[in-house]
């Protein structure tokens, strides 16, 4: 026996919450992934052994493409979880390419992004005009600001420590004046 109409929409718009709630909290949690990735793969804590622009445009680029991965995710929007199941589909690629021995297990849990946005695609909207630009770039300004200040504190480091002790493979300008011996002509001349 079938259940009076009211009754049906009522428990329709039950399932339709809970699977509301079910989604918010999924994307919350893959979306923290992103955010957290963004705060521990900078140059500010991983720091980068050389500095070129090469190096800054993809520290930058990652940067921004994890905040706004993060941000979209939490806030429920459909670009960041087609964002975010490209990055999967690409880095899946990518090892395949590279690696030829990726397993099953990380395919899948790399995959996973891709089947949340099937399964929950309903439930996320494309977003607003005016915020979303908005977060793109707070989330670009921060992440160049990261990157300048990754920059400078790696440069004035550099530039504070003497040649000879940041690395041994690194030609210290006593050698080149000394002729190899490690000592300058000047502290020959006092030492003599």
């Amino acid at each position: 026996m079938k259940p009076p109409d009211g009754r049906a929409a009522i428990l329709m718009e039950q399932v339709a919450l809970d699977r509301r709630d079910v989604a918010r909290v999924i994307f919350t949690t893959c979306g923290s992934c992103p955010i957290l990735l963004f705060l521990f793969w900078n140059p500010l804590v991983l720091h980068p052994r050389f500095w070129n622009v090469k190096v800054v445009i993809w520290s930058l680029s990652i940067d921004t493409a994890l905040g706004l991965m993060g941000v979209g995710l939490i806030l429920l929007r459909r670009w960041a979880a087609l964002l975010a199941s490209l990055m999967a589909v690409y880095l899946v690629i990518d090892l395949e390419r590279r690696g030829g021995g990726v397993g099953v297990g990380l395919i899948l849990g790399l995959l996973t992004p891709t089947l949340l946005t099937l399964v929950f695609w309903r439930d996320l909207k494309w977003g607003e005009k005016r915020r979303d630009p908005l977060w793109a770039l707070a989330i670009l300004i921060g992440s160049g600001l990261i990157v300048y200040a990754a920059f400078l504190i790696h440069h004035a480091t550099v530039t504070a420590t003497p040649c000879c002790a940041t690395s041994p493979r690194r030609i210290c300008h006593r050698m080149l004046l000394s002729g190899g011996t490690g000592t300058s002509r000047q502290d020959t001349d006092l030492h003599s």
